[in-house]
């Protein structure tokens, strides 16, 4: 197998974005349609555009093709000087295997440019944490109300994970 991972930017050159808005859009409604919706339980993002708007506006979205397969995707937001706020999302398409080799490599390849990457997930996605931790990320704390689910209207408990740069002397 070739194991070729690509990470393809939703980006604008020289005024023409990488891809269409209405395929960026679409993207949502394949996560709410393959039963992933949860990812977005904060409620901020409840519809197609709004996706589209947060991918476009307020976030670095970055499409994962595994063997030329779109297999998910990943975003960073939150961006504060050298660190950044990772979100990952993997679509039916892609097999558990395929998925981590591809989030440990966006960890490796995205820690070039951020000192750290954070992660927050609800205590309760023990999936996404498993994940989270197999693709290289480290526990850091468990807290408190630290996650908002708009459907139960309450906040809830929060792993916070963490993604260090491998060497950080290389850039000095």
């Amino acid at each position: 197998m070739k194991n070729n991972i690509e990470f393809i930017p939703y980006v604008e050159v020289d005024g023409i974005r990488t891809f269409k808005d209405s395929f960026i859009a679409s993207l949502y409604n394949r996560i709410v349609k393959e039963g992933n919706g949860h990812i977005f339980n904060d409620g901020q993002i409840q519809t197609d555009l709004a996706f589209l708007h947060a991918m476009k506006y307020n976030s670095q979205l970055y499409l994962v093709y595994f063997d030329n397969d779109l297999i998910g995707m990943c975003w960073l937001n939150r961006i504060e000087r050298h660190n950044a706020r990772v979100h990952w999302c993997g679509f039916n398409t892609g097999s558990p295997r395929k998925l981590v080799l591809a989030g440990r490599k966006f960890l490796k390849d995205i820690s070039k440019y951020y000192d750290v990457i954070i992660g927050y997930t609800p205590k309760s996605n023990l999936e996404a944490v498993r994940y989270s931790m197999m693709c290289g990320m480290k526990y850091a704390a468990e807290v408190p109300k630290l996650c908002w689910n708009y459907k139960t209207g309450k906040s809830e408990t929060g792993i916070i994970s963490y993604y260090v740069r491998e060497n950080q002397d290389e850039n000095l």
